[in-house]
């Protein structure tokens, strides 16, 4: 049971937790601070690409920044994602560097020091205005 646990919760495309599984993370936690990232032109690359090749290189970004003691997961859609951590400014903009080493890109929305629900609904706020 654990396995199946384990395997529903991890995004095998992106290499990182799904939804359900990063809201039980985050829900643990009082206070954070994290950052919304909107990959640019996804749906272009994917056309351009191919789904496999656009996973894979999204896949091996966040590979290499899985060492920076983030919670990282979906969030919305398939281009949106949400990390989790201390010092998240400086961590996204290494995240961005890699990013740009590969040849992607992306929105980014801070959230600092705030709790779970109120992460919840200023996301909500913030994608019923786009």
């Amino acid at each position: 049971m654990q396995k199946l646990i384990k395997k529903l919760s991890y995004d095998k495309a992106f290499g990182i937790l799904t939804r359900p599984a990063l809201d039980i993370e985050i829900e643990k936690m009082k206070r954070f601070d994290c950052c919304l990232i909107d990959f640019n032109n996804l749906k272009s690359l994917n056309q351009l690409l191919g789904y496999n090749k656009v996973n894979k290189i999204i896949f091996s970004i966040f590979e290499e920044f899985k060492s920076s003691n983030c919670i990282i997961g979906r969030w919305f859609s398939g281009d949106e994602v949400l990390i989790v951590g201390i010092n998240i400014v400086e961590k996204i903009s290494y995240l961005k560097w890699i990013a740009r080493r590969k040849s992607m890109s992306f929105k980014e929305l801070y959230f600092i020091n705030k709790d779970f629900k109120k992460i919840e609904k200023e996301i909500g706020d913030y994608k019923n205005r786009e």
